[in-house]
């Protein structure tokens, strides 16, 4: 009985949304007197900057799509890290977690440029542990290389790699001059060669480090020190934003791994179906029960999805907030901006999401009437996975909230201090 009245609603819903249209209309005007006033109260200035919101909600889409990729290349570098420097790998993942505001790189470019060291050091026949300090220490090294000297770092770490490889003229544009007879001799003062015979790879990338780390050490701790200047605050901001597309996409790629293998499945038999042999009624049959198949296996997904969907807002808000005092300065006037901006599109986006809902059942009432039986099948298994993972649910929801509070609880003296000067 309760699945025959919510599939009469769902088919009301889809064949007369006069209600649902003038409920949105209302819903819409209401939004958008209370936007009005949110923007009266935040002040002329965040109209002006309501500009670059509407771009960023825009490209919001795009961005998402655009995370899968920096959250697969971070999995696989961490990857490569850990078969690397084995029981070091922790240390230096640390490490690259911390990069971003310590060197102004991303955390998957540290851990590559780390890893591409350690990988050479490793082929020298060096220990774990060497080939950890050595890469950690040339990538700290080319931040403040970089910074010095105001290059890229990616050109800086290429240069070092040159260089640890018996290629000295690429160091000399880092003030770095050192050719094979003062190499063999650091080799020596340092124990690694006898004076004897051929010195080997791992004697003399220990010795070109150790002279490397020497004639370099006016330039050590330089971004450090010139932190707070606009080329290393740009580096930085950069490096966050890669950082955080990559949480993002993180988030959000168990979740497309879990539905890649259904829809291959789907896609595999279809293709079996409309080139197999019958008529035509029965490979339709065939595919609208492998339609049905897939559908149940995507409904089973959902509690994953879910998580995933929270577990993404938590994150977004979560660097957000830990990026409040670094970019407040720059970025309060947007952020309210953005809110303000939110609060008014809030009817549009229910709108267009009721009505993705409402064309999504109209496809498949017109579609699909042999499969209506199986159609309140599943949305019963919706409603009940919701009503399973009602406690995730608000649990997420509260850890996020309580996220934001906090982070706004240690910014509200500035933030009290930024609107007292508009």
């Amino acid at each position: 009985m309760a699945g025959n009245t919510l599939m009469s609603l769902l088919v009301k819903l889809g064949v007369d949304s006069k209600d649902l249209d003038s409920g949105l209309s209302g819903a819409e005007k209401k939004a958008g007197t209370f936007g009005t006033k949110a923007k009266k109260v935040i002040g002329g200035a965040m109209v002006a900057a309501s500009a670059m919101a509407v771009g960023a909600i825009a490209g919001v889409a795009a961005g998402l799509a655009s995370c899968i990729g920096p959250a697969s290349d971070l999995n696989e570098t961490i990857s490569k890290a850990n078969v690397v420097f084995g029981t070091e790998a922790a240390a230096v993942i640390k490490f690259g977690e911390n990069a971003s505001n310590a060197l102004g790189m991303s955390e998957n470019a540290a851990l590559t440029a780390a890893g591409t060291y350690g990988n050479l050091f490793r082929a020298m026949g060096m220990t774990e542990n060497a080939s950890a300090k050595m890469s950690v220490g040339l990538v700290t090294l080319a931040g403040d290389l970089a910074s010095f000297n105001n290059m890229a770092p990616e050109l800086v770490l290429e240069k070092l790699r040159a260089g640890l490889t018996g290629e000295t003229e690429p160091l000399k544009s880092l003030g770095v001059n050192i050719n094979q007879a003062m190499i063999e001799a650091k080799a020596l003062e340092l124990g690694l060669w006898s004076g004897k015979g051929a010195i080997d790879a791992s004697a003399k990338a220990t010795a070109s480090y150790a002279m490397i780390m020497e004639q370099t050490s006016l330039a050590q701790g330089d971004f450090a020190r010139t932190s707070g200047g606009l080329a290393n605050q740009q580096r930085i901001l950069s490096a966050n934003m890669t950082n955080l597309k990559a949480s993002i996409g993180t988030a959000l790629l168990p979740s497309v791994l879990s539905m890649i293998s259904p829809l291959n499945t789907f896609a595999s038999s279809l293709t079996g179906i409309v080139s197999g042999t019958g008529t035509t009624a029965e490979k339709i049959n065939a595919i609208g029960k492998g339609l049905g198949i897939l559908v149940q296996d995507l409904v089973k997904m959902l509690p994953s999805i879910i998580n995933a969907a929270f577990g993404l807002m938590q994150g977004i808000v979560t660097g957000l907030v830990n990026a409040i005092p670094t970019l407040m300065p720059a970025v309060v006037q947007v952020i309210m901006s953005l809110v303000s901006y939110i609060v008014e599109m809030i009817p549009i986006i229910l709108e267009a999401g009721i009505k993705i809902l409402i064309t999504l059942i109209q496809g498949i009432t017109s579609a699909l009437p042999d499969l209506i039986a199986s159609i309140a099948t599943m949305l019963v298994w919706i409603i009940e996975t919701i009503i399973e993972n009602l406690p995730m649910l608000i649990k997420s929801g509260l850890d996020m909230l309580m996220a934001l509070v906090h982070g706004l609880i240690r910014a509200l003296p500035f933030l009290l201090n930024r609107f007292l000067q508009m």
